[in-house]
């Protein structure tokens, strides 16, 4: 069912997609279903349910593992995403397919949407706070700002990436992403001004 689902959502977009497309799609009888969801929100539920558990989660769990340096946890997030893409791509796609639908929208789907991106921006906003106060992430930009343009570039990468399929290699996509997000995160001013004999304050390995 949930099989179904997806792929139904990611064709016809997720508000789009009725309770019985999935009925149909999945090639079950509608009281099986039901069992499961009671209607075409309940089956949003669901996916969701299952992006969080499959994703979201992995990723948490990924950067908590990682040593405690900001580089390294952003750079275990990246690693994880790009990874994701190799048997979660729909799954990611999906995600970043919810936080524009339901931008905006009110219920119980827009709430866990709201709850997932929630999540996972406080997690890497965490991560970027750590690092600009340590001096070693950017300071010319606020955090708030940092961090949405850290997240927003890599679910464009995803999309990207689901768009040129085959034509692009998933070990290079990964290494490009990671020297140019990384380095674009770089408190470039700081080290030049190391450089140049001036002393910052604070922590600058």
């Amino acid at each position: 069912m949930l099989s179904a689902a997806l792929t139904l959502m990611l064709r016809n977009g997720i508000k789009a997609t009725s309770f019985a497309d999935v009925v149909r799609a999945s090639g079950l009888h509608e009281e099986t279903v039901r069992r499961y969801a009671e209607d075409a929100e309940g089956i949003q539920l669901k996916v969701l349910e299952d992006i969080e558990q499959d994703v979201i989660e992995v990723m948490i769990a990924e950067i908590s593992k990682a040593p405690p340096t900001a580089e390294l946890k952003l750079g275990a997030f990246i690693e994880t995403l790009t990874r994701a893409q190799h048997g979660r791509m729909n799954r990611l796609v999906l995600l970043v397919m919810a936080g524009i639908e339901y931008t905006g929208s009110e219920g119980r789907v827009a709430a866990r949407v709201n709850r997932l991106y929630t999540h996972l921006y406080r997690t890497i906003e965490g991560i970027v706070q750590f690092g600009w106060l340590r001096g070693t992430f950017r300071t010319d930009l606020p955090v708030k700002e940092l961090t949405a343009a850290f997240v927003g570039s890599l679910t464009g990468t995803v999309l990207e990436a689901r768009r040129m399929g085959n034509s692009v290699d998933p070990i290079q996509l990964d290494r490009a992403v990671r020297l140019v997000l990384l380095r674009g995160m770089e408190d470039r001013i700081a080290l030049e001004r190391m450089l140049s004999g001036f002393v910052v304050p604070g922590y600058h390995p």
